[in-house]
């Protein structure tokens, strides 16, 4: 295989699973709840630790939760009794249990869920 046929993208959509059943966790309208988070390897996920740095939060809950905030890029959440709006996404993230933020963490840090595959060309 031709190394330069190895790609990544950006971001991924992560379903949110239940941390017992690993059951995709469902929105109201029936559909998985899914969060879209840049990878490890972009440019967007590396602003975000920067940024996060430069804010220079000392606990560890809020600085995870900040980060989280700016590493999604989009969302189909069902949280407080409502769809969340993506700039609610620092106040979201707090409020969810740690076991959902650290899935989440997980997911955005497994550069295998940015895997695109080989390319079609030849």
């Amino acid at each position: 295989m031709d190394l330069n046929d190895l790609t990544f993208r950006d971001t991924y959509t992560h379903t949110i699973l239940h941390p017992i059943t690993k059951d995709p966790v469902l929105h109201k309208d029936g559909a998985p709840q899914t969060i879209t988070l840049y990878g490890s390897d972009s440019k967007g996920y590396r602003n975000a630790l920067a940024e996060v740095a430069r804010l220079g939060v000392d606990d560890a809950d809020e600085r995870l939760t900040a980060f989280l905030a700016l590493i999604t890029t989009a969302w189909h959440v069902y949280a407080g009794g409502a769809d969340a709006k993506l700039e609610d996404a620092k106040k979201v993230y707090g409020a969810m249990p740690p076991q959902i933020r650290d899935q989440i963490f997980a997911a955005a840090s497994e550069r295998a869920n940015f895997f695109a595959g080989p390319s079609t060309g030849s």
